[in-house]
C-alpha cells in the first residue's frame, strides 16, 4: 500500500493548526522604524555623550533598530560598534552590562565574559561572532558626527556571510536585516507575542517553545534549548519567521508573509526572545 506524503502546510491545515488572520493594514520593517534611516546624527555638546570629550571615553547612541556604542580612540577618531552582544544579546552601554577598558581599547560583557576588541572582533568567548561595525564621520572641532549604516559591516565580519545560521541553509540575511532590534519590547508586545506564537507557532514548536514530537525531518526547533539559540538576531528570526528561509537543511518551515504583517512578526521575536534568553 502507498501512502500519501503531506508536506507541512497541508498537514497543518488537516489537522486545523493553522488559520488566516484577519484583514490588518500592512507595515513594513521601515515604517515600523519610523523610518529606518540609513544614518544618526550625534554632537558632543550634549549631556548624554559627555564621555566622548576625552580621548578613551566611551557612551551609548540608539538609532531606529540598532544600539550603539561610540567610542573615542583619538582626538579626530570615533568608532561604532553595534552594542548588542552576540552572544545572548546582553546591552554593552556602559550603564547596562557593558565594560569599556580604554588602555586595552576591550569592551567586556559583565553577563557572560565575551570580550571584545575595538575593531569589533571577538577577543574571548562565548560570543561566536564579531560585533557589526559602522562607518563614523566625525569633526573635532565643532564636535559633530554622523554614524552611517550604508555599507555597514554585516555581522560575522567584513566578507562573510554574515546573519546568525545562515551557514545552515547558504542563505543571507538581507543587509538590511542583519543588526535590527526588535522595535518592541514592553509587556504587551510579549503577551501579543505570546498569543501570535500559540496561534501560529506552538503547533509544531510547542508551547512556550519547548518543541514538539510531530513528524518532520528534521524536527521543528525547540527554542528553549537548541544549542544554536544563542546565534539568533533578532534580524534573523524576523526573517525567518516572515520568509521561512535560513534555517536547517531539509526544513519544513514556510514563511508567515501575508499571514501576519511586519508588526505581528516582531512581536512574536519579541515573544520569543524572553523564551529563548537563559
Amino acid at each position: 500500500m502507498r501512502l500519501a506524503t503531506l508536506d507541512r502546510r497541508s498537514f497543518l491545515k488537516l489537522t486545523g493548526a493553522t488559520c488566516v488572520v484577519s484583514a490588518l493594514d500592512a507595515c513594513t520593517y521601515a515604517e515600523i522604524f519610523a523610518p529606518l534611516s540609513d544614518g544618526v546624527a550625534f554632537d558632543l555638546s550634549a549631556p548624554e555623550f559627555a564621555a566622548l570629550r576625552e580621548v578613551g571615553g566611551a557612551a551609548p547612541l540608539d538609532a531606529p533598530g540598532r544600539k550603539i556604542l561610540l567610542v573615542r580612540r583619538s582626538e579626530g577618531e570615533l568608532v561604532a560598534l553595534n552594542r548588542l552582544c552576540t552572544h545572548q544579546g546582553v546591552d554593552l552601554s556602559p550603564a547596562q552590562f557593558g565594560r569599556w577598558d580604554a588602555s586595552a581599547e576591550r569592551l567586556t560583557c559583565d553577563a557572560h565574559k565575551s570580550v571584545f576588541g575595538v575593531d569589533g572582533a571577538v577577543l574571548g568567548g562565548p560570543a561566536p561572532r564579531p560585533l557589526p561595525i559602522y562607518d563614523v564621520s566625525f569633526d573635532a572641532a565643532s564636535g559633530a558626527g554622523r554614524v552611517s549604516f550604508t555599507g555597514a559591516a554585516p555581522e560575522g565580519g567584513a566578507g562573510e556571510a554574515g546573519g546568525a545560521g545562515e551557514e545552515e541553509a547558504g542563505a543571507q540575511v538581507p543587509a538590511e536585516l542583519r543588526d535590527l532590534v526588535s522595535p518592541f519590547s514592553d509587556s504587551s508586545s510579549v503577551e501579543e507575542g505570546r498569543a501570535l506564537y500559540e496561534e501560529h507557532c506552538a503547533s509544531c514548536h510547542g508551547v512556550g517553545g519547548v518543541g514538539t514530537n510531530l513528524p518532520f525531518t528534521p524536527p521543528p526547533t525547540a527554542f528553549t534549548d537548541d544549542p544554536r539559540r544563542g546565534e539568533w538576531t533578532d534580524g534573523y528570526l524576523f526573517w525567518r519567521v516572515k520568509k521561512g528561509e535560513g534555517g536547517p537543511a531539509g526544513s519544513a518551515m514556510y514563511g508567515f508573509e501575508g499571514t501576519l504583517t511586519d508588526e505581528q512578526i516582531w512581536k512574536v521575536v519579541t515573544y520569543l526572545k524572553t523564551v529563548i534568553s537563559p
